[in-house]
């Protein structure tokens, strides 16, 4: 295994070094705790907010994150009703679209789940409320980058091994976007989007000292 290089300063550009995060606490100021363990076994890299489009190795999560960059935006944020989802026809199976619900405590609502996505990962695409007391880390984890996405308005992206057997597939990258709208302040949809792949890139390794 390869230890993360020790850096003293922020470098900017191609030469910046990627910082695992290993964080999603709703309660975390954005960036904290880097040292920090993985909320789950098979996090290989975290990062919120994303210090680099550069870092983003697969198709769908690059391509829908130059969408998200190119919105037309309100208070700071894409506006959903600009998203043209059309664009990106290629990507939609590889989706995932939470609604933000603003009750007592958060909670949200997936409205929408990719075909690739569901078959891969096993995941049922019928609407469903996914709330803070979540059962399972897996899912409670899933919670908690949604709450940080939606709270510090920013990209949250990590990636992790598969852990599901009987796969070809050994890597995938989970990008998570928030997204508001018109007239409304804060959050009102995170859309998730993951690349699939086999391999790893020994930039996640050297980056991240896993």
């Amino acid at each position: 295994m390869v230890s993360k290089p020790a850096y003293s300063e922020p470098l900017s550009g191609e030469d910046a070094p990627v910082r695992p995060m290993f964080t999603a606490r709703a309660d975390a100021a954005p960036g904290a705790d880097t040292g920090a363990q993985p909320a789950s076994q098979y996090v290989l890299f975290e990062q919120a907010p994303l210090t680099g489009s550069w870092i983003l190795q697969g198709a769908a999560t690059q391509q829908v994150y130059a969408a998200w960059e190119s919105q037309k935006r309100d208070l700071g944020l894409p506006l959903l009703s600009t998203f043209d989802t059309s664009a990106l026809e290629e990507m939609l199976p590889y989706m995932v679209i939470h609604q933000v619900r603003r009750e007592e405590c958060f909670a949200f609502e997936m409205v929408y789940a990719g075909v690739e996505v569901a078959t891969i990962t096993g995941i049922s695409r019928e609407r469903r409320i996914l709330k803070s007391d979540a059962a399972g880390p897996n899912v409670s984890d899933v919670y908690a980058r949604l709450m940080d996405v939606t709270l510090n308005t920013h990209p949250h992206f990590c990636v992790k091994t598969l852990g599901w057997q009987g796969r070809d597939l050994t890597k995938y990258e989970v990008l998570m976007l928030p997204f508001g709208e018109a007239g409304i302040e804060g959050t009102v949809a995170v859309v998730n989007v993951m690349s699939f792949s086999s391999g790893f890139d020994s930039k996640y390794w050297l980056t991240s000292g896993v």
